[in-house]
Formats: structure tokens, C-alpha cells, sequence
């Protein structure tokens, strides 16, 4: 299971093997635009970045714990 500490994290960090290990065509396909994923804190140019502990809560969420 993917755990995620309390920084922030762009896409790439998110997709990579060590988090969720997906695509990141998969992760904008399905995951991101999922209603209840979390919105982004920093959302400039090229840059977004999330909060590790709201993608860890929804994950927690999803999977039922």
C-alpha cells in the first residue's frame, strides 16, 4: 500500500514506482478526475502540487480503512 507524508507532491511523484505505481495516463484518466480526489494547493504553469496527507486520507477512504 502507497503511503504518503505530510509534504507535497507533484504527479510525477505520485505515479512513480515507490507511491502508486501507475501511468500517468491512467492517474488523469480515472484517478484525477474523480469528484473526491483532492485538489491541488499549488496549481501555477506546469506546477501542481498536492498534500500527501489528503491523498493518504482519500486513499484510506477508497480502500475502506
Amino acid at each position: 500500500m502507497a503511503t504518503f507524508d505530510g509534504r507535497g507532491y507533484n504527479i510525477g511523484e505520485i505515479v512513480d514506482n515507490e507511491h502508486l505505481n501507475i501511468s500517468r495516463n491512467t492517474f488523469n484518466k480515472h484517478i484525477r478526475r474523480d469528484k473526491t480526489f483532492p485538489k491541488p494547493y499549488i496549481s501555477t504553469g506546469n506546477t501542481v502540487m498536492y498534500w500527501g496527507t489528503r491523498i493518504q486520507y482519500w486513499l484510506d477512504k477508497k480502500s475502506g480503512r
